[in-house]
């Protein structure tokens, strides 16, 4: 009963995520009609008044609208973890989901991969791995270098589980399986007394982060699109001018003020839009353009820096204790980081 109940309210805060997201639309909408509507009406003082509320409610609605939106999206994630929860200990106290709708069931002998009740992509899956054939990993992933972090666990298995009869395995290249690290799992792996190899965890950097360099690498896809609405901004300042002189100096300003807006906005979105690699004696900061993307790695996580060829361009990787990290090798970024930390750094490949 309990995980129906939590099921309703995901639905809900879902439904009403949406909801803030369409009102948010109207309220925009409302705000531009508003503006146009009180540079066409004359000299009547108590058409424009009527407007003048409109506006200043489509922009009070806006911006609650976009707070409730943020505020519900979280809650809807709130309690899709709940429903995960309640879900894994349906099967059992030592069950946690690894892909969709596929559990890996701890025992004292190894994982055991199945398939969640139901579910008939999986429906034939029943994989068992023991301990002894693989490498926990205990992990802390950081999108800012001032973030707590989320904690994960991962699990190095050879590949030749997971493969089909018929594929060729390559045991260089093991499966990493992601598990949330939930306090329930940590206190699973202790009860079978399963070795992890950890990173940092909870631990914030002793100073701010304070980057020695940085170099970027342009999205040139998503600089194009602003440069095109930096464009379209001009030329709605260019047309509102016109229509100020020639037919009504009201609307004019109110289009030309919102292609103004809009040609800012774009001009921003194109000078940030580039992937930005910060390093400091601290670590190392990818700061993507996708938000979700960013990550931050302690100087001491890395292994060893190194160069190599990927797709016949020049990339420096850090190795890491369970994976190996990238950026393209541009404005000196493998020399300097040399000069930075000659322990880590090795010759090119």
């Amino acid at each position: 009963m309990e995980i129906k109940k939590v099921r309703r309210k995901k639905k809900a805060a879902r439904v009403l995520t949406w909801v803030s997201a369409a009102v948010i639309l109207a309220c925009m909408a409302g705000l531009l009609i508003g503006l146009v509507m009180m540079g066409t009406g004359g000299d009547s003082a108590w058409r424009d008044s009527l407007f003048l509320i409109l506006c200043g409610g489509c922009l009070a609605g806006l911006l609650l609208a976009a707070l409730a939106s943020v505020g519900l999206y979280r809650l809807s994630e709130k309690y899709e973890a709940q429903e995960s929860d309640l879900r894994e200990l349906a099967v059992s106290e030592r069950s946690f989901f690894a892909g969709d709708k596929l559990l890996a069931t701890f025992d004292e002998q190894g994982v055991r991969f199945h398939a969640e009740e139901g579910n008939e992509r999986y429906a034939k899956t029943d994989i068992r791995v023991p301990y002894a054939e693989m490498k926990v990993y205990s992990v802390v992933t950081r999108r800012s270098p001032k973030a707590k972090g989320e904690a994960i666990v991962l699990l190095e298995i050879p590949s030749r589980f997971f493969a089909a009869k018929k594929e060729k395995q390559n045991e260089s290249q093991p499966a990493l399986i992601r598990l949330d690290g939930k306090e329930r799992l940590m206190a699973t792996l202790d009860r079978f007394g399963v070795e992890r190899f950890g990173l940092r965890h909870g631990e914030e950097p002793t100073c701010p982060f304070k980057a020695a360099f940085c170099v970027s690498v342009p999205e040139k896809q998503k600089r194009d699109r602003a440069v095109m609405g930096v464009a379209g901004g001009v030329f709605a300042i260019v047309a509102g001018v016109v229509l100020a002189f020639l037919v009504n100096s009201s609307a004019g300003i109110a289009i030309a003020c919102l292609g103004v807006m809009f040609a800012v906005h774009s001009a921003y979105a194109a000078a940030t839009a580039k992937n930005v690699f910060a390093v400091s004696e601290t670590g190392f900061y990818w700061k993507d353009v996708n938000r979700y993307d960013r990550m931050f790695l302690y100087a001491d996580e890395v292994g060893k820096i190194r160069t190599a060829e990927r797709e016949g361009r020049t990339f420096v990787e850090f190795d890491c204790l369970y994976a190996s990290y990238y950026f393209p090798d541009v404005g000196g970024l493998y020399e300097r980081l040399c000069g930075m930390f000659p322990d880590k750094c090795e010759e090119k490949k």
